[in-house]
């Protein structure tokens, strides 16, 4: 291995490890909320154990937070509809991680956003992998522990927003995509990720209205009673439904990521295939980097993650270090918030 191979792969595991300690974080949120949900520790940790795909997550708890275990399957078809991409990430990926049954299942279960951003953002195939593995480890254990943080103390920890940790995440993702931006790549996938993020968030916010007006308008004089676990145990039931949801949501989602390691490695590695995998890739990074930027609950807000990004921009265009950009989003996002109020 030359030096400049062994300086290459050195700045992917650095940059693994800065984009996992920063997006780790996020499993408090999701700890926090998925407790207050009133799921329980262990199925809060089976999610993050078994699914590992925090946009799949987030949308399995939240649909049977309002629906209550009847809405278990519109769950379900949520997280798997969320973790398509994660199948395309695995083609792209597929040449990376190579052959090998056990790699490939591994391989797998830890194929997410971030770990193929890094993965795939590097020079040479060394790195490659040296930015995926040092990623997806760094982030799975990280996200674990996390999650188990917010899960028992989430109350204690606070919301992470307060720190700046959105904006971080949403730099990170912006400085994962702005090598593609300098190698010029193709602009109709840039602005067809774009497109593509912002038409999201606008259905997250079509879809909040919708079950708004149907609360308000539709006549219910006697609505169904709501189960929870109390009453489940009084009538002497011994399996939580809950739990079905969460272990088939969880097989679906990484079914989904298996299915792109299980297309054979040299179609995969065909010219046309390896090429349309690697511009819907960074299509669906640049759609990342809309949708951190200002994605809400509601649709699309603009709140302190928007000056914090720019600034985040600016420091990538003037060649700051990955993570003076992280933390410099991150900080810029907690300041506004704190002396100025932003949302």
């Amino acid at each position: 291995m030359s030096g400049d191979d062994a300086e290459l792969i050195r700045a992917a595991r650095s940059q693994g490890l800065q984009v996992a300690l920063a997006v780790s974080l996020y499993g408090v949120s999701f700890g926090a909320l998925a407790v207050i949900s009133g799921f329980s520790v262990a199925q809060t940790m089976v999610l993050s154990l078994l699914m590992f795909s925090g946009a799949s997550q987030f949308a399995l708890i939240g649909v049977i937070a309002s629906g209550g275990a009847s809405a278990g399957f519109a769950a379900v078809a949520s997280a798997g509809l969320l973790g398509l991409r994660n199948g395309l990430y695995a083609l792209r990926m597929s040449p990376i991680v190579g052959p090998g049954v056990v790699k490939r299942f591994v391989a797998a279960q830890l194929t997410v956003d971030e770990s193929t951003a890094v993965g795939t953002a590097q020079p040479t195939l060394a790195a490659n992998k040296a930015g995926f593995w040092t990623t997806a480890l760094l982030l799975y254990a990280g996200w674990n522990i996390a999650t188990l943080a917010g899960a028992l103390l989430g109350d204690v920890l606070g919301d992470v927003r307060t720190w700046g940790l959105d904006a971080a995440a949403a730099a990170a993702f912006l400085g994962l995509v702005w090598p593609r931006l300098r190698a010029g790549e193709p602009c109709c996938c840039l602005r067809g990720g774009v497109c593509y993020g912002l038409a999201s968030t606008r259905s997250a916010r079509r879809s909040a209205h919708s079950r708004c007006c149907r609360t308000h308008h539709r006549s219910r004089p006697h609505p169904p009673p709501t189960i929870t676990r109390s009453a489940l145990r009084r009538r002497g039931a011994l399996v939580d439904p809950i739990w079905g949801f969460v272990i088939a949501g969880s097989l679906v989602v990484l079914a989904l990521k298996l299915a792109g390691y299980l297309v054979p490695q040299k179609l995969v590695e065909g010219p046309a295939i390896s090429r349309v995998a690697a511009l819907v890739t960074v299509a669906l990074l640049a759609s990342l980097v809309v949708s951190q930027t200002i994605g809400g609950e509601g649709g699309i807000e603009f709140d302190a993650r928007v000056p914090a990004v720019a600034a985040a921009g600016a420091m990538l265009w003037m060649r700051a270090p990955f993570i003076v950009v992280i933390v410099g989003a991150a900080l810029i996002a907690a300041l506004l918030r704190f002396f100025l109020g932003m949302p």
